[in-house]
């Protein structure tokens, strides 16, 4: 959407897949797109091979204490990015309706509006960016999985990986 910065990060994806022995992504339109600028194959990884991908260590056992001791009641949970994408305006009035549920987020907040106008909430929680086991950890103590995404271009050209993962954590997916 920011036009200015579409050479920095053309730059940023030129260098990181000359870096890389072998690039792989689950979208197939953004492979079409990357062989061609940027003249190196790209392997189809599909969503589906997901779970036969090695398990993340252990959680840290500090964090599973505090997960414990969070839960009080019903967790509605979301693992991602925290910014632009988020329907801020059906989730925050949602979470305002519901006084009786948690809503526990796990991902980056920094340039977040959602943050920023929810983070007062009692029942919001915010568990900042996490290694991959960690957010599993917090994952599993979700009730239900929320994608609270807009419905706008950029999301109907995202791969559903977020839905995999929740599918794969075996939780009831609500979107918004």
């Amino acid at each position: 959407g920011n036009q200015s910065q579409i050479a920095s990060i053309t730059d940023q994806y030129r260098n990181l897949i000359g870096l890389a022995d072998q690039v792989m992504s689950n979208s197939s339109g953004l492979i079409d797109q990357f062989q061609i600028e940027f003249g190196r194959a790209i392997t189809h990884m599909p969503n589906s091979l997901w779970p036969m991908m090695a398990e993340p260590h252990p959680a840290n056992p500090a964090l599973l204490q505090q997960l414990t001791a969070a839960r009080s009641r019903p967790v509605v949970g979301y693992t991602g990015n925290l910014r632009g994408r988020l329907d801020t305006d059906t989730l925050l009035p949602l979470m305002q309706q519901h006084p009786e549920w948690d809503f526990w987020f796990v991902g980056q907040t920094h340039g977040s509006a959602f943050y920023r106008a929810s983070q007062h909430l009692p029942n919001c929680r915010f568990w900042g960016t996490l290694c991959q086991a960690d957010a599993h950890a917090v994952m599993h103590h979700f009730d239900v999985a929320i994608i609270p995404f807009k419905d706008d271009p950029l999301v109907k050209t995202m791969s559903p990986i977020k839905v995999d993962a929740y599918r794969r954590a075996q939780l009831p997916i609500v979107t918004l």
